[in-house]
């Protein structure tokens, strides 16, 4: 990330910190202090919705957020951290994922909200104040419609090559020929449009239109947005 494409926060911004984990939320508290910000404890307590917790966060005078992403073990909540922090940034809030489950979410429950969500760090490897700060620097610039390449959607063609109906969390396994056109990346299901008389399984073969930031260099990056069916190719279009 170049110096251009930072905007760091200022000194003593009010960062809201959410996680179930009491002892993981010290942890980023201290990183936060060190970074000469302030901390502030957010909960979830009587916040079931990504809208109550919007609110919590507002009422709060939180200028940003870092948000662990499995939220479900101490809080009674219908959302994810990703989610929450996707709708943090779309209201021009910097939010900053922070997880234990970077590696496993990330194709699945994170790369749903992926979208709007430009930095997602590994509590195991990243939650240091320099990281951190770079994270927010790099949301915060993002925000203000500075992001680099690799976090801009193209439209381009996705091709379904495989469905996976994981009774967890449903996936498909899709080409993006603007990407790397022989590898398979895994995304959710629900990111792909299906009518009522459709199977999972029909979607194999399928091609769909969308934005995705196929300048990504790696496959934990990429996001996919607005992802519709895209118009078929006529069977005489080489005559």
């Amino acid at each position: 990330m170049t110096a251009a494409l930072l905007e760091p926060l200022a000194l003593g911004t009010r960062v809201g910190i959410i996680d179930d984990d009491p002892l993981d939320a010290i942890t980023s508290e201290q990183q936060v202090r060190l970074l000469r910000w302030s901390p502030v404890r957010v909960s979830l307590d009587g916040a079931p919705s990504v809208d109550d917790a919007i609110t919590r966060i507002q009422q709060l005078e939180c200028s940003a957020l870092l948000c662990d992403h499995r939220l479900h073990a101490g809080y009674q909540v219908d959302f994810s951290g990703a989610e929450l922090a996707c709708r943090a940034n779309s209201l021009g809030l910097p939010a900053v994922v922070l997880t234990t489950f970077a590696a496993t979410d990330q194709a699945t429950t994170i790369r749903r909200w992926r979208h709007g969500v430009p930095c997602v760090l590994d509590k195991s490897t990243a939650s240091t104040p320099d990281v951190i700060g770079s994270a927010f620097a790099a949301t915060n610039a993002e925000l203000l419609g500075r992001q680099p390449r690799s976090r801009i959607g193209y439209r381009t063609v996705v091709r379904v090559v495989g469905v996976r109906l994981d009774a967890n969390y449903p996936t498909a396994e899709v080409i993006v020929t603007a990407w790397r056109p022989s590898t398979a990346v895994i995304i959710p299901l629900a990111l792909l449009p299906l009518d009522g008389s459709q199977e999972p399984e029909d979607l194999v073969g399928r091609r769909f239109m969308g934005k995705v930031n196929y300048y990504a260099q790696e496959a934990d990056e990429l996001f996919f947005a607005d992802l519709e069916p895209a118009t078929p190719v006529p069977a005489n279009w080489m005559r």
